[in-house]
């Protein structure tokens, strides 16, 4: 990044919506199933409580201590002080109704949901890991862009909230569907991770025009991107929209945002 990190924002540290894909990829098999296990039987019921406007993101530490935290329910539920001090701390972050999810997640068999197949964690493939962790990367980007919106278009969002959540969500190729999680996995690249420029172009379009509208936006975002644009243009709008967001966020929490990914070729 090119400037040092800002504390303008309301998480002035560090934050996540979900877990990052990376923290899964890179893990040994034995914890990378582990960590599949907490995060599908949690992830539903995970989206439901981000979307109500109380919910806050947790710290991504957090998020590595719950996924590689088993909690044994007979000692949880008899008060033992490790147990019990692990499941207060987890009650904190994640909600009460998350423990139940998580504790009976680790007991044999655990059946877990994932969009509209039923797995468990001796059954789960490489395309389930493969879809998981892509959708991991695409929850958080959206969840991400959000919540940086409602700090660099704050007027926006007071004067009219609901105009402006569409204004973001017209980014993602779902719309709300992706955000909550409901839409069907995907087929093919779309949005702004569509492998064609022409199929690009709408969403390039949203995303700098959404863009255009917080402090300190390059001048390359303040004119409509037509759609029939030259390839070249809409690359280079594509580029600037690109590095000034990563920039944006940078200096807004810290660290780099998670952004979305092409749909994985699994072997």
């Amino acid at each position: 990044m090119s400037r040092c990190p800002q504390s303008t924002g309301a998480y002035s540290v560090p934050f996540a919506y979900g877990p990052d894909p990376c923290l899964i990829g890179t893990a040994s098999e034995d914890c990378r199933r582990q960590y599949l296990v907490t995060w599908l039987s949690i992830r539903s019921a995970w989206f439901n409580r981000i979307t109500a406007s109380t919910a806050s993101p947790v710290h991504p530490r957090m998020w590595c201590g719950f996924l590689n935290t088993i909690l044994n329910p007979e000692q949880v539920f008899s008060g033992s002080s490790v147990s019990s001090r692990q499941l207060n701390d987890a009650m904190d972050l994640f909600g009460a109704d998350f423990m139940p999810l998580h504790v009976t997640a680790h007991q044999s068999p655990a059946l877990l949901t994932w969009r509209d197949s039923t797995v468990t964690a001796d059954t789960l493939t490489a395309e389930h890991i493969c879809q998981v962790l892509w959708d991991l990367a695409e929850h958080n980007f959206c969840f991400e862009l959000l919540a940086l919106d409602k700090q660099m278009a704050s007027a926006a969002w007071d004067g009219d909230s609901t105009t402006r959540e569409e204004v973001v969500l017209r980014v993602f190729a779902g719309g709300a569907g992706v955000v909550l999680g409901s839409e069907p996995f995907p087929n093919q690249n779309r949005g702004l991770g569509a492998l064609c420029v022409e199929d690009r172009t709408p969403f390039v379009e949203h995303f700098h025009a959404l863009l255009s509208s917080w402090p300190n936006a390059p001048s390359v975002l303040q004119n409509t991107l037509r759609m029939s644009a030259i390839n070249t243009h809409v690359l280079a709008v594509e580029r600037s929209a690109t590095l000034f967001y990563v920039q944006t966020f940078y200096d807004t929490y810290g660290r780099p945002p998670i952004i979305p990914h092409h749909i994985p070729k699994c072997p």
